[in-house]
């Protein structure tokens, strides 16, 4: 299995989405790579499957898995997982990622990915079903902070020191979604930087940004709004102190004009810029 050390710096994408196809390919020269929702290509029509190998003929692409449940009580589901190996196989990352999170219970899907107890069990559990994982896909994976409305009320040690021991127990990157860590911050009263203290900067290998709502109270990541400054601010300072190989915008809905999403690539890679040397990675 190649080490997180030997994963290229990536630069600046955006999360792929089939209705701005067009708009990709019109502006390819201003996106460094894409990232690609596995799950969509898992079960694939022939129209699918075209699909990504186009993609995959013109761009670096991360595959990004939403419901491999590595935080269920069960192992992951065998036949989604040799799905999901023989599309990296052919994908060829330089890594792909999924979520701290489980999204089953008792192999029944519960339609969202759900925070799991800040707990040792917890915590044991993820890293058996993640090395159960890696048996069969060798390719890197890092580790995604999700968002959540509502506490565990079982919790034996706050966030990031369960993030903090999940990367070092089970050797993977991390995915920092920036916009998670600012809107919990805000819905659950810590300071972002005390969450930052604790977690282990130097496994982070890739964020994500995007804008959300403000609604029942709370703030809601629902990638359908324009990245506040506070993601933005996050972004500029992480860059100074960590080594991240590659930024992801996540916009699925409510899309402006194509230009405005372009020019959040291009502030994101200026922050990349500052303190990386962006290669290719093919």
């Amino acid at each position: 299995m190649k080490s997180l050390a030997s994963i290229p710096q990536l630069g600046t994408g955006i999360s792929y989405r089939p209705h701005f196809s067009s708009k990709v390919f019109q502006h390819k020269a201003e996106i460094d790579f894409l990232e690609i929702v596995a799950d969509h290509y898992l079960d694939a029509s022939p129209e699918k499957w075209h699909e990504l190998q186009v993609l995959n003929d013109h761009f670096v692409l991360i595959p990004h898995a939403i419901n491999t449940s590595l935080g269920s009580a069960e192992a992951p589901d065998e036949s989604y997982v040799d799905k999901l190996a023989s599309l990296i196989e052919f994908i060829q990352p330089p890594y792909w990622s999924e979520h701290i999170s489980f999204s089953k219970i008792n192999n029944i899907e519960i339609g969202h990915l759900s925070p799991l107890p800040h707990t040792d069990a917890s915590i044991e559990t993820i890293c058996k079903n993640i090395a159960l994982v890696q048996k069969k896909i060798k390719t890197p994976l890092i580790l995604e902070n999700i968002s959540y409305l509502v506490q565990q009320p079982m919790h034996q040690m706050k966030e990031e020191e369960f993030i903090r021991k999940i990367i070092q127990e089970s050797g993977c990157g991390l995915l920092l979604d920036l916009t998670n860590l600012v809107y919990n911050a805000a819905n659950h009263q810590y300071k972002e930087e005390d969450f930052l203290t604790t977690l282990p900067l130097d496994s982070v290998i890739q964020f994500h940004f995007t804008g959300g709502i403000f609604k029942w109270g709370r703030w809601i990541d629902n990638h359908a709004a324009p990245t506040p400054p506070e993601v933005w601010n996050l972004m500029q300072a992480l860059t100074e102190r960590c080594n991240v190989r590659g930024a992801v915008l996540e916009r699925d809905d409510n899309h402006p004009d194509w230009n405005i999403l372009l020019e959040d690539l291009r502030k994101a890679s200026t922050f990349m810029k500052k303190n990386n040397t962006i290669n290719s990675y093919r």
